[in-house]
């Protein structure tokens, strides 16, 4: 039986944990943007407030704690303890982690962390691609739109004294 995937004691293949990684952060950041877009702050509207601040804040202190979750049930996985997530503090490291982690299979027998994860399902496989793309086009359109507004923007010319 697959554990619910908010528990820290347990363990997670990889393709799941692309898939959840994935999905963390579409919905955080489509939530980030309806609270933008609430405020009117994606359509040039006043300056933000700090209560709007603090609700994005808590959206990616919410995004990070998932992700570090998944991570350690990962690594739990590999039958690691979840003090290498300290690695994911270190430039150059953070990103080798990921890359193992995303590439190395798990134990393939039950170790101190649980019980070997569940096989991946017909849905699991049929999902992640469409996530894959759902998420590269999200950002492609951040991308796109920040460089518009960028490009559009006035830009200062300072006269000399």
């Amino acid at each position: 039986m697959q554990q619910p995937s908010f528990l820290c004691a347990s363990r997670i293949g990889r393709l799941r944990l692309l898939l959840y990684l994935m999905l963390t952060v579409l919905v955080g950041h489509a939530a980030i943007l309806l609270i933008l877009a609430g405020h009117g702050l994606l359509t040039g509207g006043s300056a933000p407030t700090a209560s709007v601040w603090n609700v994005v804040l808590m959206c990616y202190a919410a995004q990070l704690g998932y992700a570090v979750v998944l991570v350690m049930r990962r690594l739990h996985d590999l039958n690691l303890s979840a003090w290498w997530l300290l690695l994911l503090l270190i430039p150059v490291f953070n990103l080798t982690l990921l890359a193992a982690l995303l590439a190395m299979g798990g134990n393939s027998y039950d170790n101190r962390y649980g019980h070997m994860p569940a096989p991946n399902g017909k849905l699991t496989l049929a999902v992640v691609p469409v996530v894959l793309v759902a998420v590269t086009g999200f950002s492609a359109l951040i991308l796109s739109e920040t460089v518009r507004s960028e490009a559009e923007a006035p830009t200062q010319v300072h006269a000399g004294r």
